[in-house]
């Protein structure tokens, strides 16, 4: 089967599978600081790490993210229709699970084969001609690392041309990703 991804939009909400590339994050090394009271320091600036996302999946219901840009673009629209957060994933090449320490040789073919909770896999298909990078290889997600970014944040990063907007999942491959990941956070937790 031949899937291909939608193009993203120019503008407007982010939405649920889509594809982002370039997101940047910094994070604050507690690490370093010289006393935990420094992070609530107005005259220090906690020491951070930036960590790049090449490529990531945003997770959030398309619902919470069109409510959020509808509430953030008309000042009559209700405040607490607002998102603090967009949930996303970072996408995995095959290289980089092949490469990764933890997992086992053996866990590999499982995983491939989507019988893995941990992990999901989506084929290699070309995006639409128009966008700039115009072919993905086979990507895969852990959804043991997501992470959330602010939705401000995001969308700054879009609009000043750090992240790029790549294509969206179609819809049959994203419900099925949107299953597995809700099973695998879903599932009941043991010792």
């Amino acid at each position: 089967m031949t899937l291909r991804y939608e193009s993203s939009p120019q503008s407007g909400a982010l939405r649920q599978g889509e594809l982002l590339g370039g997101v940047i994050e910094f994070k604050v090394k507690v690490s370093e600081l010289s006393s935990p009271d420094d992070l609530f320091s107005d005259v220090n600036t906690p020491p951070s790490v930036r960590e790049n996302h090449p490529l990531v999946i945003v997770l959030s219901p398309d619902c919470d993210l069109e409510w959020d840009y509808q509430a953030r673009t008309d000042p009559n629209e209700p405040r607490h229709k607002i998102l603090d957060h967009v949930l996303l994933c970072d996408l995995y090449s095959t290289s980089e699970i092949r490469d990764a320490k933890d997992i086992k040789s053996k866990d590999r073919d499982r995983i491939k084969s989507h019988q893995n909770i941990r992990y999901h896999r989506l084929d290699a298909e070309d995006l639409d001609r128009a966008l700039p990078n115009p072919s993905l290889p086979e990507l895969y997600l852990d959804f043991k690392t997501p992470f959330a970014l602010s939705v401000e944040y995001v969308m700054y990063l879009i609009d000043k041309d750090i992240a790029k907007r790549r294509g969206i999942l179609p819809s049959d491959i994203l419900h099925h990703m949107i299953q597995r990941y809700s099973s695998f956070n879903g599932r009941v937790s043991l010792p």
